[in-house]
């Protein structure tokens, strides 16, 4: 069994096991509200599975084509530090399947290192938030021969503004900004509206529904003219179940969009077509909050 059937049969599986994991929830309602609330450690724990890796409307693991299944692993630890709004955390991206991994690696799409650090001020009664965040993207895995660089690096800071009203807004621009020869001409500005909401199935399961619209401003010279991958569309439609101990899980499909005109592949490039513009795929996050 493939990876996308497999993440497809969990989830599916998932959804058949709500409904006993409501009722098991409502034996123990009573008994833990008369238990005192333990305090939050505010650190955040996620395992997240995808068949394919989307990064703005591309697929970066991709052999020939944007359907290409080469699945992600993607570990991530958070820690909001208190009550103060801040927050730094970890994300890795790794390559699972397909025969490419080891060119992945090499030239530093691979092996994805995040770390990253920011801050979030809420305002009135929090129906407005602030965000500002900054990101270090990594690859000490590359291979110099092949990118021109012993550590590919990539940073990027971003702000961000959020609207809780009946459905929720946001609004975000970040600056992906290479920092040596081996990803300069990657450096854009990213400007990403956003719109989701959230809808309860239950006392432990919401229905988490999303749209966002992405566009890319090249700032690099050897850019500017190309039009590849500067416009990205995604839809999101997933399961928040809320397991006891502070455990989760969230299952979702996905489809994407965005613009190219030609396609690499391991003979060279050649025209794409309307058929490599999208993209469905499945994931699946599991974690906990301590």
């Amino acid at each position: 069994m493939n990876i996308r059937l497999h993440l497809v049969t969990i989830f599916s599986a998932i959804i058949l096991m709500t409904g006993s994991l409501v009722f098991a929830q409502d034996a123990t309602t009573e008994e833990a509200a008369s238990e005192p609330e333990a305090k939050s450690l505010g650190i955040n724990i996620d395992f997240g599975f995808a068949t394919i890796y989307n990064f703005r409307g591309f697929n970066s693991f991709q052999e020939n084509t944007q359907q290409d299944t080469n699945a992600l692993f993607a570990p991530s630890i958070t820690w909001a530090i208190f009550d103060t709004g801040l927050y730094v955390g970890y994300w890795g991206a790794y390559q699972m399947s397909g025969d490419n991994k080891t060119d992945m690696v090499k030239s530093a799409l691979g092996h994805e290192q995040d770390l990253y650090i920011g801050y979030d001020k809420g305002f009135a009664d929090d129906l407005i938030t602030l965000s500002a965040a900054l990101t270090y993207y990594f690859y000490p895995f590359a291979s110099e021969a092949v990118t021109g660089s012993s550590n590919p690096s990539i940073i990027e800071p971003k702000i961000g503004v959020s609207f809780a009203t009946p459905v929720d807004l946001g609004l975000s621009l970040s600056y992906f900004a290479g920092i040596n020869d081996a990803t300069e001409t990657l450096s854009h500005l990213y400007i990403n509206p956003t719109i989701g909401k959230s809808l309860p199935l239950g006392d432990i399961v919401s229905m988490d529904l999303g749209f966002g619209l992405g566009y890319k401003v090249w700032t690099d010279s050897d850019m500017r003219d190309v039009n590849d991958n500067a416009i990205d569309i995604l839809f999101d439609a997933g399961l928040s179940i809320a397991l006891p101990g502070g455990l989760y899980l969230s299952p979702a499909v996905h489809a994407a969009w965005t613009n190219l005109d030609r396609i690499a592949t391991e003979t060279g490039t050649r025209k794409a077509t309307t058929g490599d513009e999208y993209m469905v795929y499945t994931s699946l996050n599991v974690g906990a909050d301590f």
